[in-house]
C-alpha cells in the first residue's frame, strides 16, 4: 500500500469510489432516499473537482489502484474518509487513519474531529475517537441524516 497526494485526474475515480461505497456499504444504515441524496447518480463533476482541490486529500493505492482516500484540514477536521466498498475490512482504513494521525501530530494539532456516519462510527471509536454529540437533524439534498460529531485527543 502507498499513500500519495491527490491529483485532479483522480476526481472521477474518487467519485465512483464514494458512490459505490455509499450504495453498497452505507446502505445498510440509511434509507434508499438518503443514499440517493448522499451519492446521487447525477453529480456535478466540476463541483466535485473543486471540493477535492480545496480539501487536498491523501489517496490510498494498492498495486497502482485507488482503494481509499481521506483528508485532514488545517483545523484538524476530517471531511472525507472513504475506503472502496470491495476493500472493506482489509486494514485499508486503519492504514489511512494512522497516516492522518501522524500528519496531525506533525501539524502540532491537539485533537482531530470528524462527522461520522452511523456506518463509520464504530471504525472511528475503534481508533480512539469519542462521540461528542449525535446530530439527528443533519440535512443533505433535502434528506435528514443521523451523524456523530466525534473527536480524538492527540
Amino acid at each position: 500500500m502507498s499513500i500519495r497526494r491527490y491529483h485532479p485526474d483522480d476526481a472521477e475515480t474518487l467519485w465512483a469510489l464514494v458512490f459505490n461505497t455509499v450504495h453498497h456499504i452505507n446502505s445498510r444504515d440509511y434509507s434508499d432516499e438518503q443514499i440517493k441524496a448522499w451519492a446521487p447518480a447525477e453529480y456535478d463533476m466540476n463541483e466535485w473537482k473543486e471540493e477535492l482541490c480545496d480539501k487536498q486529500p491523501l489517496v490510498l493505492c494498492l498495486e497502482g489502484k485507488i482503494c481509499g482516500y481521506a483528508d485532514l484540514q488545517n483545523n484538524g477536521h476530517i471531511n472525507h474518509f472513504f475506503v472502496a466498498h470491495d476493500r472493506q475490512r482489509e486494514g485499508k482504513g486503519s492504514y489511512l487513519i494512522k497516516r492522518l494521525l501522524s500528519k496531525a501530530q506533525d501539524m502540532g494539532l491537539k485533537e482531530i474531529t470528524v462527522e461520522a456516519s452511523i456506518t463509520a462510527r464504530p471504525f472511528f471509536e475503534h481508533h480512539g475517537f469519542s462521540v461528542v454529540r449525535e446530530e439527528k437533524d443533519a440535512y443533505l439534498r433535502g434528506q435528514k441524516f443521523t451523524i456523530f460529531f466525534m473527536k480524538k485527543k492527540l
